[in-house]
């Protein structure tokens, strides 16, 4: 999902925007002086969770002797600046996007594509992009999804054949059915659907999307060869799913140790690296130092006067997520601690609150007067020096602050907003490193309370962090990564391998696209998904018995048993009476079968969809037609493709495809 924004304002491929993988011209060599001091650039848009690693990246290439470029939001170059980097802006600011209303409706619903309308601020970041590489002149790019659009149009129009390596920061860099997609969060699967129907389906979004717009193209007149050249329906294929192909490997920057590589990946096409992590003693230095990424204000000092005053204590920080006022996030913070009985240090972030924000009225008067002897409120904090002074730690789950609590040897508590913080909880809880929570919106302050203090009290949890701990100790992401670069540029920019993997995965997706030529996008689509079907078992199994289920479903159609949900949330009684026990709520375009009728009660069993597997519904509720019967079996499709143009219907009116990218 990472290049969202890119979709519409470059309206280019989804897949390409995350893969980084070769277009036209991306390939052709540049010609490099014969020295192993190299140039490299290191761009990333969004928040501190991903500008910190390229930093701690950028001062480890540093180290090796090797000049570095910074890109990325207008507040990531100040604090490059600090750490003298030169750099330039390539990107929106996300501390402003998630102010938006927008930006609050994301990370109060956790569904994270409901931000990408606020992503545009106007600003031609290719421009200044192109410009700021153009005066530094690298020898490699690398990249992360959410600033592919800048980076894509330089590497592949602006300078052809610019030497570029894709990075993620989550295992949700390459599909698997370990996990979702990021930003597919709003498809709910229903019961025993694999999570891989997701990645499948989020293939099928870019598809459509590039085929509109080479069919809108052809229609406005665009020279058909012109037209051949932009990216197709097969190039999501290959570019979110053919690894092993890709004329270069994704980084992966994280901890195997926290995320060993899943079962059913690629063979080839990713490297994990390992965190990319300042340590201990560098982040320590840069707050005393004054640097404001680890320090604002001085208050290191203070912190570790607070820590040696009294018991360890817990660490509840939420970086650049907030949900609702700052009120309710200051009474959550010191509420959960009062109701655990521990003391804490409540890092604010992006948020800003204070014990000042805890509001009037009794309940505050008690939480301010708890605060006052057991919470200490900071503006930043060098995670790695504090955390391990921490008995347990509190946050939102973004994979750098969840590998440096862990890495701590700190019990961990995740709780998620939106995006791979979801996954994140659910392996903690898994893996009995913590406890992951429900969404940060729905958290009351005894809830939180409560898992912080069995968290705390857990020796097995300890045990299980500690090993973990050890573990990713002995890894070294920054050195690793370093020499990675280095072995690449060497052994594969320099000497041509990569351009001519390149030119071979281009000519690769142009035959299947000359072969598929003639194929509608229907036709096309069942052959794409027959290789999904190939490489992933479980989503084959799933669809065998989805085509089952929709020979049964014309069955009951043409019987005139299946029915269908119209309201957004149908509910459902345990018995026919209306006051009988709620067993659920079907959620809007379920289908179910009609068991049994009584008036405008009708006894249902769950067919297809989400909610309980049998109830009692009413029709209609307050002259609305809740339920309704499917005329015939051709209305399922008709229905099920409404269900889809609904859920994204926040998306609609967006243009498909960058009429200047190739293939």
């Amino acid at each position: 999902f990472g290049s969202s924004f890119w979709i519409r304002k470059l309206r280019v491929t989804p897949a390409a925007a995350s893969c980084g993988i070769a277009h036209e011209g991306a390939g052709r060599r540049v010609a490099m002086a014969a020295t192993d001091r190299f140039r490299i650039a290191l761009a990333t848009q969004g928040t501190r969770g991903d500008f910190q690693p390229l930093l701690s990246l950028a001062l480890g290439l540093r180290k090796a002797g090797h000049d570095v470029f910074v890109i990325g939001n207008a507040d990531h170059l100040n604090t490059a600046r600090e750490y003298g980097f030169d750099g330039c802006v390539g990107a929106t600011e996300v501390k402003d996007l998630l102010s938006t209303e927008a930006g609050r409706k994301s990370m109060e619903t956790g569904d994270l594509l409901a931000c990408a309308s606020a992503l545009d601020d106007g600003v031609d970041y290719n421009a200044k992009t192109a410009e700021g590489l153009d005066s530094f002149g690298p020898d490699l790019i690398l990249y992360t999804a959410l600033i592919g659009g800048p980076i894509m149009n330089y590497c592949f129009h602006h300078k052809p054949g610019t030497a570029h390596l894709i990075a993620a920061f989550q295992p949700q860099g390459v599909p698997s059915n370990d996990f979702g997609p990021p930003g597919l969060t709003r498809l709910e699967l229903e019961e025993g659907q694999p999570l891989m129907f997701k990645w499948s389906q989020q293939m099928q979004f870019s598809a459509k999307m590039n085929e509109d717009g080479i069919q809108a193209a052809l229609k406005e007149g665009v020279p058909a060869e012109e037209v051949a050249k932009w990216p197709s329906a097969e190039n999501v294929l290959f570019d979110t799913f053919r690894f092993e192909e890709h004329p270069a490997p994704i980084l992966l920057a994280y901890s195997e140790a926290f995320w060993e590589a899943p079962a059913d990946w690629p063979k080839g096409g990713w490297v994990i690296t390992g965190r990319w992590a300042l340590s201990k003693e560098e982040q320590q230095a840069s707050a005393k130092g004054g640097g404001k990424l680890f320090d604002a204000g001085g208050e290191l000092q203070r912190c570790t006067d607070f820590i040696g005053a009294g018991p360890t204590p817990v660490y509840i920080g939420w970086g650049s997520m907030k949900v609702g006022s700052d009120e309710h996030m200051a009474r959550l913070a010191v509420g959960a601690l009062k109701v655990a009985g521990q003391r804490g240090i409540v890092v604010a972030g992006w948020a800003a609150f204070s014990d000042s924000s805890l509001g009037t009225g009794p309940e505050a008067d008690e939480l301010l007067a708890y605060s006052k002897d057991n919470v200490l409120f900071m503006k930043a904090a060098p995670h790695e020096w504090l955390f391990p002074q921490c008995s347990c730690c509190v946050h939102h789950g973004g994979i750098g602050t969840t590998q440096a609590s862990l890495g701590a040897g700190s019990p961990t508590v995740v709780t998620p907003v939106f995006a791979d913080q979801f996954d994140i909880a659910k392996r903690v809880n898994e893996k009995r490193w913590g406890a992951g929570t429900s969404h940060l919106s729905k958290l009351t302050a005894d809830e939180l309370g409560q898992v912080i203090r069995r968290v705390c009290a857990d020796d097995g949890i300890k045990t299980n962090v500690k090993a973990l701990a050890a573990a990713m100790a002995k890894e070294d992401g920054i050195a690793f990564t370093a020499k990675f670069l280095e072995q690449w540029i060497r052994d594969d920019v320099r000497t041509g391998k990569w351009s001519e993997r390149c030119d071979e995965y281009i000519a690769k997706i142009k035959a299947m696209r000359e072969k598929h030529k003639n194929l509608t996008f229907d036709r096309k689509m069942g052959l794409l998904n027959a290789e999904l079907n190939k490489r992933y078992p479980v989503l084959r199994d799933w669809n065998a018995r989805s085509m089952a289920q929709f020979a049964s479903m014309a069955d009951l159609s043409h019987k005139g048993t299946l029915w269908y949900v119209k309201g957004s949330r149908c509910l459902a009684r345990a018995g026919e009476k209306l006051k009988s026990e709620e067993v659920g709520r079907y959620h809007e375009f379920t289908f179910l079968e009609l068991l049994e009728e009584k008036g405008a009660r009708l006894h249902v069993k769950l067919v297809k969809g989400i909610g309980p597997r049998e109830g009692w519904v009413s029709t209609e509720v307050k002259g609305v037609e809740i339920v309704a019967k499917v005329p015939n079996p051709n209305s399922i499709q008709l229905i099920i493709a409404e269900q889809y143009r609904k859920m994204f219907s926040d998306l609609e009116g967006q243009e498909p495809l960058n009429k200047t990218m190739k293939i």
